[in-house]
């Protein structure tokens, strides 16, 4: 009765430890340095009790009659014993929780964090990022979250300072260096604007570059999966790599083409694969006559036979610009969330509408 009493208290001694560990193995605002010299001391305490508590039971097992039925019952208690508070101890935190502005970030994330983490987009189907105006909820909602991946949309300017405000807590990472612009329009030199064009996302070689500081972020989040993540990044740039091989045969028949679209969502693309885009719209606003006019005239120079929009922009003055061009009016996304899959599409329709 006496080894089963010290036993018992050994027992609920590393019960109460292995809760304890697991407390500090969810808590995301711990500091990673102290949490993990916790962790380390808490596992070697722990070891100590199965040391000691071995010690007893075996002591007690060796004194019993050695009956065969008498020692199993024994053994099994031990093992029972031994392998739930490894079970606990050793069981992986929370997710790591990560905002992000857009689907195709969500895809990037997910692709590199797997289960180890859970993404939300702000900006769902249907919504434009350059105009989103974001909900309380939305906004406080961000505070469960502990990385916050920016990719440059207009709607981010706005609110950064707000979320800030509100969540000091939150970590806000830039997948994009300011220093390198594209122009917005394939307007003559004096036309365009000198803005940095936000849809970075839409050439899979910058995606790359977001990927590396997506994992160094996560690694940063979530040491112990360090490992899990680089392995997931590798297939990633693995993907982006053939991805980008892939559109470059699939344009190559209609390369140095110019094509017409309402907003100016595919620059990247276009200087990527060697392509000219010819925007509608000016500066988040649609044109004036004499600048339609000029847009009009830029797409009989270029030979522009289609006019590629976007659900979120749909206007009616693309079908004035497509009947007096007789140019086709074609549907592409560069939101969609399946980002492998849907630039495979894109690529596609660019290839089938630009073809003579």
């Amino acid at each position: 009765m006496r080894i089963q009493s010290e036993k018992g208290r050994l027992f609920d001694l590393n019960l109460s430890s292995a809760a304890l560990l697991q407390f500090f193995c969810k808590n995301d605002r711990f500091s990673y340095i102290i949490r993990y010299r916790i962790q380390l001391s808490f596992i070697s305490f722990i070891g100590l009790g199965w040391v000691l508590t071995g010690s007893h039971v075996l002591n007690f097992w060796s004194n019993m009659k050695s009956t065969y039925f008498t020692k199993s019952i024994s053994a099994l208690i031990v093992l029972f014993w031994v392998f739930i508070p490894v079970s606990v101890v050793f069981a992986k935190g929370d997710p790591i929780r990560v905002s992000v502005s857009i689907l195709p970030q969500k895809y990037f994330v997910e692709k590199i964090g797997g289960q180890r983490v859970t993404v939300e987009a702000l900006v769902r189907p249907g919504q434009k990022p350059d105009t989103l105006d974001l909900s309380p909820r939305q906004v406080a909602h961000l505070g469960d979250s502990r990385v916050f991946f920016l990719v440059g949309v207009p709607f981010e300017n706005q609110w950064i300072p707000k979320i800030q405000g509100t969540h000091p807590d939150l970590k806000l990472v830039p997948l994009y260096q300011e220093h390198r612009v594209a122009k917005r329009t394939g307007r003559e030199e004096g036309e365009h604007s000198h803005a940095e064009n936000p849809h970075r996302w839409l050439n899979p070689l910058w995606v790359k570059s977001a990927a590396n500081i997506i994992l160094k972020t996560l690694v940063e989040e979530d040491p112990s999966s360090a490992s899990y993540f680089r392995r997931n990044h590798r297939k990633f740039i693995k993907e982006l790599v053939g991805l980008n091989k892939e559109i470059k045969v699939m344009l190559k028949p209609v390369k140095d083409r110019a094509f017409l679209t309402y907003h100016p969502a595919w620059n990247h693309f276009a200087n990527s694969y060697g392509l000219k885009e010819i925007p509608i719209e000016m500066e988040g606003r649609e044109p004036g006559p004499r600048a339609l006019s000029k847009v009009v005239q830029l797409g009989r120079d270029h030979n522009v036979k289609v006019i590629f929009i976007q659900k979120q922009f749909s206007k009616d003055i693309v079908a004035s610009v497509a009947r007096t061009l007789g140019a086709k009016v074609v549907s592409v996304d560069p939101l969609a969330e399946n980002y492998t899959t849907n630039m495979r599409q894109v690529a596609q329709a660019f290839v089938e509408a630009m073809q003579e």
